[in-house]
């Protein structure tokens, strides 16, 4: 009769760890976790922590720079009706001020 628990390549032998009363079987470790070790594992989550973080990044990025594009074009505008109707400058002023500000808000607070 053959011992070994993994077929012919003796890795552990039934005899050492079973008892003779054969009534407390000591739960064997699986093949899977003989071959992969829990380094391994802790491996496969950092991957996938640096994998959630980078595209937190880049949607930060997008929405920074989408922000960006927006209060300019957005201060473009506010020059533009400043010439065409001065009198609303500081109702303008207020609007693109406003915008900015809370876009800035949504940046930081991503």
């Amino acid at each position: 009769m053959n011992n070994n628990i993994f077929d012919n390549h003796s890795v552990i032998d039934r005899t050492d760890i079973i008892p003779s009363g054969g009534s407390n079987l000591i739960s064997l470790p699986t093949p899977a976790s003989l071959i992969l070790p829990s380094s391994v594992k802790t491996g496969n989550q950092m991957i996938k922590s640096a994998v959630e973080d980078a595209a937190h990044e880049q949607c930060r990025a997008l929405l920074t720079k989408s922000a960006l594009e927006n209060a300019a074009a957005l201060s473009a505008l506010e020059a533009y009706m400043i010439r065409v109707a001065p009198l609303g400058a500081e109702r303008y002023k207020a609007i693109v001020d406003s915008y900015a500000i809370s876009a800035a808000r949504k940046v930081m607070g991503w």
